[in-house]
């Protein structure tokens, strides 16, 4: 679909709707992280005492990129995993190279996000250009301080997060991660850790 002549969200959109795309960017987290601890187990991998990046790759080499567990399909590509699920059509994608943290926003993949949840219909403003408009989104909300910077375990590739979020991962950055695989990922924990609150569904 030709989107070239459609409106594009502006920064003032974004900012009185700051507290939805704070929500949204919460949820998401929780929601990666809940994925993709959950396939861990179901591939049966250790993503704790390896970068996660390294180890779903030696998964994948061995046993194709894709599969599906109970109801969402996974596929493994770049430094994401994408995951769909049969029933809604809810769609996200997992950054797996910010070490135990997976809520980087992607512009495009969290505009995909919102449009595919279907918990936030209606959306409060409309989407036309997933990437622009997440660009938008997503410098809008850094700018206010909602969003903000993180470095990845890749030299020189950083991320962008939801800064009010809980249970703050450290990531460790390596010059050369192929050389540190067997690395501990360390966590530090900001306040009370609910595991099960958490990795709830919603």
């Amino acid at each position: 679909m030709d989107n070239s002549n459609k409106k594009l969200i502006t920064p003032e959109e974004v900012e009185v709707n700051q507290v939805f795309f704070e929500k949204c960017a919460l949820e998401y987290r929780e929601l990666a992280t809940q994925l993709i601890f959950e396939l861990e187990g179901f591939l049966k991998i250790d993503i704790s005492n390896e970068l996660p990046y390294l180890a779903f790759v030696k998964y994948w080499q061995k046993n194709g990129q894709s599969g599906k567990m109970n109801n969402w399909k996974f596929f493994f590509h770049g430094f994401h995993c994408s995951f769909e699920n049969v029933v809604t059509n809810q769609y996200i994608e997992v950054p797996i190279v910010f070490g135990l943290e997976f809520g980087d926003l992607d512009p495009y993949f969290f505009t995909q996000y919102i449009k595919s949840t279907p918990g936030y219909f209606p959306i409060p403003l409309v989407i036309n250009d997933n990437y622009k408009d997440g660009i938008t989104i997503l410098e809008t909300m850094l700018s206010i301080g909602k969003f903000e910077k993180i470095n990845s375990n890749w030299p020189n590739r950083y991320g962008t997060v939801v800064k009010n979020r809980p249970d703050k991962v450290e990531i460790i950055t390596f010059e050369n991660p192929f050389e540190k695989s067997n690395d501990k990922i360390k966590i530090e924990k900001k306040g009370k850790f609910d595991l099960w609150k958490l990795f709830k569904l919603k």
